[in-house]
């Protein structure tokens, strides 16, 4: 009973999770995903299968294993090529941006505090980031001497403030975000050339971050009229709480089972696939043979890349919203299950909730659904756990 219900509800949560998203995703990208995925699932991938690309897979392999097979031989390398293109319309985004920026002075942004916002001055937030990154400079180091340091360095001085600048520009600008792909994981694999052999960098805290994100919480801030020195309250109010209740936590739900087993569903279907994965990347800083390499091929990468700026050119000559681009590439060798209810979501609210509400009303009413639903299933979620705890502590062995 502890497995199948777990089991179900996680069903249920998918399923309607996935509809309920549908509602709030704007429906270009849902409609671009939906064809994608389908047509990679059921087109593509029996003619790569008699064409040879998919020679570790085997008739009879569930959804899990069947992901691991086609994510290794193809699509893997496919999503390098297609993140490349997407990582360069940023760059190019970014670089207009510049250049209108110059030509029109109209509006400029200033560094000056906003009077009555909890603003810390700059020079400030200046040294706890140096002090942070030196923080980590540290440990990375003193984890894993072996690794080149000028990495750790590059890390934490070039590419995290760069990555940052270049993401909350983007999120401005389009709303979304971006990144060069596989940049860590890239410059992991680089590591071999300069001698570093091993498999602990890649669970090593790095001084590799993007905080762009954080742009777009500020600005949330300043709307709701939140003071950010209320922000750093909460956090430090929070850290100590979050720090003791979790051992707690993690230390009984670890006695409830043995992980994974039939106690855990989610974790039993899912932890071969994200192992599996985690070994792929892990083994190419090994000496002898590396999977990852192998796996790899540069073929299928610049298939990717063809792919992508093929489908870039059909949205522009087509004159479609670049939403309808994101979604086409983000539904690439995606799963139907994740596909197929999010479409339906998405023709449920745009021709059904949207013509009986009203498209504006709609629009107000459907992220708050999905925001309640969520918070709903969280609730049941914990309570579940409760229950689970609580019987555990006091049942008795007969015996």
């Amino acid at each position: 009973m502890e497995g199948i219900l777990p089991s179900a509800i996680w069903g249920l949560n998918t399923d309607m999770s996935g509809i309920l998203v549908g509602f709030v995703i704007p429906f270009p990208i849902v409609i671009g995903t939906f064809i994608t995925t389908i047509l990679s699932q059921i087109v593509l991938h029996p003619i790569l299968y008699r064409m040879g690309v998919f020679h570790t897979w085997r008739h009879g392999m569930g959804s899990i294993q069947t992901g691991i097979a086609t994510s290794i031989n193809f699509w893997m390398s496919v999503g390098i090529g297609t993140a490349l293109v997407i990582a360069v319309i940023g760059i190019v985004s970014t670089v207009k941006s510049f250049t209108s920026g110059k030509k029109n002075q109209a509006v400029r942004g200033s560094l000056k505090p906003v009077p009555g916002r909890g603003d810390i001055p700059i020079w400030l937030a200046g040294v706890l980031w140096i002090s942070s990154m030196c923080g980590f400079l540290f440990l990375a180091h003193k984890l894993v001497p072996t690794f080149p340091f000028i990495f750790f360095v590059f890390f934490a001085f070039v590419w995290s403030p760069l990555d940052t600048y270049v993401s909350a520009r983007m999120r401005g600008l389009t709303g979304g975000d971006w990144g060069v792909p596989y940049i860590r994981e890239g410059i992991f694999v680089f590591s071999r050339n300069m001698g570093y052999k091993g498999v602990a960098i890649w669970f090593t805290p790095i001084p590799l971050q993007d905080h762009g994100y954080m742009s777009q919480f500020f600005r949330e801030v300043e709307l709701t009229g939140t003071k950010f020195t209320s922000i750093i309250k909460a956090e430090f109010l929070m850290f100590p709480i979050v720090m003791f209740t979790s051992f707690i936590f993690w230390s009984l739900l670890w006695k409830l089972g043995p992980i994974p087993s039939a106690v855990y569903p989610y974790a039993a279907k899912f932890w071969p696939l994200n192992a599996t994965m985690q070994c792929l990347w892990s083994t190419a800083t090994i000496e002898g043979r590396s999977w990852l390499l192998e796996s790899i091929k540069w073929q299928y990468i610049l298939a990717g890349g063809a792919i992508g700026s093929g489908l870039l050119a059909f949205t522009h000559f087509l004159k479609l919203p670049m939403l309808f681009f994101y979604g086409l590439l983000g539904g690439l060798g995606g799963w139907p299950h994740g596909s197929i209810p999010l479409m339906f979501g998405g023709l449920l609210g745009r021709y059904v909730f949207a013509k009986r509400y009203g498209k504006e009303t709609w629009k107000s009413y459907a992220p708050v659904l999905l925001a309640g639903y969520s918070c709903g299933m969280g609730l049941i979620g914990m309570a579940g756990i409760a229950v689970a705890f609580i019987s555990k502590s006091v049942y008795q062995m007969p015996f």
